[in-house]
């Protein structure tokens, strides 16, 4: 098993990937319209990670089906795959939240 750890998300400071809540919970210290201005990061954000999984997921059926043809056990490229097809749905899951957070402000 792996010890290190590889971080698919970084956030876009090069650091730690960043949380979803942030200063956004509750809207400590910020008016409405920082809020919406904070979401409004936060979903070009999750757009991105979007586009990063899914460029990920193909990257990773390719390597899966080479390896096939090379006759190689696909076992843990498929529970890779498995794994960021997860993260593509959380981060479209988190999208949709945003977006009805976004629709819900601008009543």
């Amino acid at each position: 098993m792996l010890s290190t750890k590889l971080r698919l998300f970084p956030d876009h400071r090069g650091g730690a990937a960043s949380s979803a809540g942030g200063e956004a919970r509750g809207g400590r210290g910020l008016g409405k319209k920082g809020v919406t201005e904070l979401e409004r990061k936060q979903l070009v954000e999750t757009d991105r990670h979007i586009a990063q999984c899914e460029a990920y997921i193909a990257k990773q059926r390719d390597l899966i089906e080479r390896a096939m043809q090379q006759g190689r056990s696909t076992e843990v490229a498929e529970e890779t795959l498995e794994a960021i097809e997860a993260s593509l749905r959380a981060f479209e899951r988190q999208r949709r939240l945003l977006l009805d957070r976004l629709k819900e402000r601008e009543r």
